[in-house]
């Protein structure tokens, strides 16, 4: 029986209803707070969704994951700075403090396998930037400022999935880190909700946390400040 070649975008998971996606990646709506009016914008994907660490104890790590993780983490941050700089604002600096809050979200997604601005313990961004020690404040004018922002994407490593005989799955293709950077930026900037986040004058710096599991799938948490 010959191999049926499935494209990797026929496998992916999307959240019902609630929030915008692309042919490039599954995306989630922002999450922006802005305190003094105490608007809230954006969503998860239902009413649920604890910071974990960034590895579980006693769970294997892929090495080779991880770098392919951080190369996307980089490549990302350059994506973001160079479309910036295409509408005239300043590039966002990376931080280091606030980088190990994005990447325990993605990686308590993955391991967990939800996809959502809030985990299934209910703890959504806000919780997850105190729990991280990390205070953010931005101001947007006089009597307003913002205390923090995100983006999250899932993507994946493989082009597709070769269905053998006995249906089997075996995936094929690998997407370099460039690659899979691009398809989450192109995301990004297609749904307008994740456009306005990433394209805020007032954002100073970010992070991106970076997660690839063992399927293959790429998760995404792209934090602001």
């Amino acid at each position: 029986m010959p191999t049926v070649p499935v494209p990797i975008d026929r496998q992916r998971r999307h959240c019902p209803r609630r929030g915008p996606s692309t042919d490039s990646a599954a995306v989630r709506r922002i999450f922006v707070l802005l305190c003094g009016g105490a608007l809230l914008l954006g969503a998860g994907c239902g009413e649920r969704a604890a910071v974990a660490p960034e590895v579980e104890p006693g769970t294997h790590v892929d090495r080779g994951a991880t770098v392919q993780a951080r190369r996307i983490e980089a490549a990302l941050h350059a994506r973001i700075n160079a479309l910036r700089a295409d509408f005239q604002l300043a590039p966002l600096s990376w931080n280091e403090s606030l980088l190990p809050i994005a990447r325990r979200h993605s990686a308590d997604m993955a391991q967990r396998d939800y996809f959502d601005h809030r985990n299934p313990d209910g703890l959504g961004p806000i919780e997850r930037y105190s729990a991280g020690g990390f205070q953010c404040r931005v101001p947007i004018t006089s009597t307003r400022f913002a205390t923090g922002g995100e983006n999250i994407a899932q993507s994946h490593v493989h082009i597709g999935y070769r269905v053998l005989p006995g249906g089997r799955r075996e995936p094929y293709g690998a997407r370099s880190a460039t690659e899979i950077a691009e398809r989450i930026a192109t995301g990004w900037m297609n749904s307008p909700s994740h456009r306005d986040n990433l394209l805020r004058a007032y954002w100073r710096t970010e992070a991106i946390g970076v997660f690839v599991d063992s399927q293959g799938r790429v998760f995404a948490t792209q934090n602001f400040c």
